[in-house]
């Protein structure tokens, strides 16, 4: 992760500068003890070679109680220490989540959509919580405790007996050889087992989805199937990760131990024998040495927890560097006729999704304001690319759309959206009440009225019948509702928002025939003042409509009133036999 490119590091840095107040604190609470660390074994040694040879119970009492006492302030000032340190942690988490989940929802709809969503949901969750709270308040900050500690025992063995200091010493070539191998190996293990965990996340994520049409096929046995090869899989790489951990943590760490301890009791023997070293001295080397070696082990750790925190800081740069949306642009004008809805015109508009021929060629249309368009045609012949258009998803490949006479590149996507009132082929409900699904993304509190906007959408009978009412929470994406009273409430949520464009897709598809008349007649006066486009099949949703565009392979086929269509006898009337409407 390089500064000058990461924007995840410089997520980073501006948290660690935001909290330097923190850091300041943390120092002070680190040096202080520090300072009794360093201390405390002093204190064994002046009871072994003072205090127990005076016999004085008084001193060695005092002594004694100093030993217990020092390291109960010291884990006291660590526990703060610590405390201030996660709040920096848990601070860089969240702004980590927060503009990953932001870029998210700005980010363009070509590049979102090729996105898996189970690994956007490891990115915003897990990923930033191994940046921020794992490797920042675990595993950077600590090692400025760590450095004052390390400094602070190596100055106090080198005071108390050099040679011994010196023997110490000779473990720091050992674990750095071992950390550049370990960390090689370990890159490429977290990047497998990042894969690994994402693959898992998705396919949870797709079973989840799927599940209806799992059990509506039999294929439970399939998809159990194919989570037992993910799981053995993921067993696989996390046996490989835990072995090279374990290896590192506990193997060579108790080894290193071992052999320190070994070097240092064996030559500290000599020095006693020597008369160069007391027995206390020795008694306090032999503290001093294990602390010297666990924080050199530390910061090798440190070093390993930078390979694993690249590789999480390498997905969410990727994350960030995919483009958003335009956010600028000029606001859609006001005038005596915007009172009447809007004017649309596309010409000579291309665009191609990238996955076959779905799309439109050099498409041409105008719609004037207040005018209510029917649009039918074959599936995928690009109806639906219309409104993906129009609403700002994609950006036409070529041509150019425009509104009230307005180049729509040079307009701004809020505005744009603020005008529209757009019901989708597939109706997506909140999770939450009824009232709070009719006026999202509004507060319920600021539409005292939706009472004409339910009637609209014939959903009186409906709601009358729930336990709650308006209070009535709908379920995950509305599941526990049927078609029909979903797309019911996706037309009355466009409506409420009193749109000058109102564009309804397939919005009438899972309706029983009395209740699509209902939704027509009410069509009939929500169209007034606003423009109406409707994508239809079924052609008894835009009988009434000015005109039908029928576009067919991205093109414009047809055009004109219902009756015109109809004694063309093209393809509108080919649709209209189909239908056995006469």
């Amino acid at each position: 992760m390089r500064a000058a490119r990461s924007r995840t590091y410089q997520i980073v840095l501006d948290q660690i500068r935001k909290h330097r107040s923190t850091i300041i604190l943390s120092v002070l609470l680190v040096m202080i003890a520090t300072a009794l660390d360093v201390v405390t074994p002093l204190f064994f040694r002046f009871l072994i070679d003072h205090a127990v040879p005076s016999r004085d119970v008084g001193l060695i009492a005092g002594v004694v109680a100093g030993t217990i006492l020092l390291p109960v302030i010291s884990a006291a000032l660590t526990y703060l220490e610590g405390h201030q340190r996660n709040k920096i942690g848990t601070s860089v988490t969240q702004a980590l989540r927060q503009e990953a989940f932001e870029h998210m929802l700005s980010m363009r709809m070509d590049h979102l959509e090729r996105l898996n969503s189970g690994e956007l949901l490891q990115l915003v969750t897990r990923t930033c919580g191994e940046i921020g709270d794992v490797f920042v308040g675990d595993s950077l900050l600590p090692t400025i405790s760590r450095s004052f500690f390390l400094i602070g025992n190596v100055i106090a063995m080198f005071a108390i007996n050099g040679r011994l200091a010196l023997a110490t010493m000779l473990a720091v070539p050992t674990l750095y050889i071992f950390s550049r191998l370990i960390r090689r190996r370990m890159l490429r293990l977290d990047e497998q087992f990042y894969a690994m965990v994402e693959a898992g996340s998705s396919l949870a994520h797709e079973t989840l989805a799927g599940l209806r049409t799992i059990r509506a096929a039999n294929g439970q046995q399939r998809a159990a199937g194919l989570w037992r090869g993910w799981a053995e899989r993921y067993r696989q790489s996390k046996l490989a990760i835990s072995a090279l951990h374990g290896f590192y943590v506990d193997t060579l760490s108790s080894f290193l131990n071992n052999l320190v301890l070994a070097i240092v009791l064996g030559l500290g023997v000599f020095e006693i024998l020597g008369n160069r070293m007391s027995i206390g001295t020795l008694i306090a080397f032999l503290v001093y040495a294990p602390r010297v070696l666990s924080s050199l082990q530390q910061f090798t750790r440190t070093q390993l927890g930078v390979s694993t925190m690249r590789v999480a800081a390498a997905k969410l740069d990727a994350h960030f560097a995919l483009p958003p949306e335009r956010s600028d642009g000029a606001m859609l004008p006001v005038s005596p006729a915007s009172q009447s809805g809007v004017k649309i015109a596309f010409e000579d508009i291309s665009f191609h999704y990238g996955r076959g021929e779905a799309g439109v060629n050099h498409l041409s249309f105008e719609v004037s304001p207040g005018e209510f368009v029917g649009i039918v045609g074959p599936s995928g012949g690009g109806k639906s690319t219309i409104f993906d258009l129009l609403t700002g998803f994609y950006d036409p490949d070529e041509g150019r759309i425009r509104i009230d006479d307005m180049d729509m590149q040079r307009l701004s996507l809020l505005a744009i959206r603020e005008a529209m009132g757009v019901v989708f082929q597939d109706t997506f409900l909140w999770n939450m009440s009824l009232l709070e699904n009719l006026t999202y993304p509004r507060d319920a509190a600021d539409i005292p009225d939706v009472g004409w906007a339910v009637r609209a959408a014939a959903l009186e009978p409906f709601i009358a019948g729930l336990p709650d009412g308006l209070k009535t929470v709908v379920g995950e994406r509305g599941h526990s509702l049927s078609g029909g009273e979903r797309q019911r409430i996706a037309v009355a949520r466009a409506v409420l928002r009193n749109p000058r464009l109102l564009l309804l897709d397939e919005a009438t598809s899972a309706l029983d025939p009395l209740t699509e008349e209902k939704l027509r007649h009410a069509l009939e006066s929500l169209r007034q003042g606003r423009t109406t486009i409707v994508i239809a099949h079924r052609l008894a949703t835009i009988a009434q409509a000015d005109r039908i565009i029928v576009i067919d392979k991205g093109r414009v086929v047809e055009q004109g009133t219902p009756a015109d269509l109809l004694a063309q006898r093209g393809l509108y009337y080919a649709f209209y036999q189909a239908q056995k409407l006469d």
